[in-house]
């Protein structure tokens, strides 16, 4: 989310919405379910990276939550948002991934399944538990 008003030096693309905050869209999309979701239908960089594009974040299922629970991710995301990384920062992204988890209704085994599936870094583990490349 851009308070400074910056600029890209090459090519971007822009995620607006009138109707949902960015805060909850910036919490959904940092979250490890939808980065376990985007492995399936996204398109990673060369160097790691999911690109965004508007077909593929189309394809993500976006649900509207009831609004204490809109409002408790963005209060997250604020918080996130205005640490740097480390140790309080990682309890906050875990926070938000909770959050998240239940707002889809994941079983303690689906998220056993996420957690186990999306490492720390953004390295997705194999069904062995490995590192893919």
């Amino acid at each position: 989310i851009d308070e400074e008003h910056s600029f890209l030096p090459s090519n971007g693309y822009l995620l607006t919405s009138e109707e949902t905050s960015l805060e909850f869209i910036v919490a959904l999309l940092n979250s490890r379910l939808f980065e376990y979701y985007f492995g399936f239908i996204g398109i990673m960089t060369a160097g790691g990276a999911f690109t965004l594009k508007q077909e593929t974040v189309s394809a993500l299922p976006i649900r509207h939550p009831p609004t204490k629970l809109q409002t408790q991710l963005e209060h997250l995301v604020e918080q996130r948002m205005a640490l740097p990384a480390g140790a309080e920062a990682e309890a906050i992204e875990q926070a938000i991934d909770q959050v998240v988890y239940g707002l889809y209704g994941l079983t303690a085994a689906e998220v056993a399944l996420v957690e186990a599936s999306v490492k720390k870094g953004g390295k997705k583990k194999g069904v062995d538990g490995a590192d893919e490349d």
